[in-house]
């Protein structure tokens, strides 16, 4: 039996049907890469281009990298690189002066580390929460988040974690130029 495909304007013979579907498949695989089985590699590549923008000062390109790869991610369901892509995000629209974007993903993010329930997406979301509080001076807020960051890691099993909380401490207190507490 020989089947007869016609793709993009070609004939295409095969020697059955079964044969017919996994070539035409691998096709359009090639032609919709994200429904392929590289879509680590367009992380990656979304990744990286976010970075070259960003060393670049491409603040909006290296964002709109990182809004694709965290679309990209949350269709194959891999929560803690969305988590990364998110929390990367987040920082950028800080740095642009988008702050209330910036709020709505760190949200996204405290859902997804609440959603996993993994302790380093929990305690990177609270720092991140301090410091994005402490940029929109909401200094109260920002120390509460730097308190509950606190007790999360004295009831940790790393102890050298605090580093994390001393952090973002001092980086409240620079924000307010108490320079002899942010030391």
């Amino acid at each position: 039996n020989v089947v007869v495909e016609v793709v993009g304007g070609r004939h295409l013979e095969f020697h059955d049907v079964h044969h017919a579907q996994i070539v035409l498949e691998r096709k359009r695989k090639r032609r919709n890469p994200e429904e392929s089985q590289e879509q680590a590699g367009h992380l990656y590549g979304r990744s990286s281009l976010s970075s070259l923008y960003l060393l670049q000062g491409r603040l909006k390109e290296s964002a709109e990298q990182l809004e694709q790869a965290g679309r990209l991610a949350k269709k194959l369901g891999d929560k803690s690189t969305e988590f990364s892509f998110l929390r990367y995000l987040a920082s950028i629209y800080v740095k642009t002066g988008k702050a209330e974007n910036a709020w709505q993903t760190l949200e996204e993010t405290g859902r997804i580390a609440a959603e996993t329930n993994n302790f380093t997406q929990r305690k990177s979301f609270i720092y991140d929460k301090a410091v994005l509080c402490r940029e929109m001076n909401r200094i109260d807020e920002s120390r509460k988040a730097a308190e509950e960051l606190h007790r999360m890691i004295l009831a940790s099993l790393n102890q050298k974690e605090i580093r994390y909380y001393d952090y973002g401490i001092g980086n409240i207190e620079l924000g307010q130029k108490n320079f002899l507490g942010a030391i």
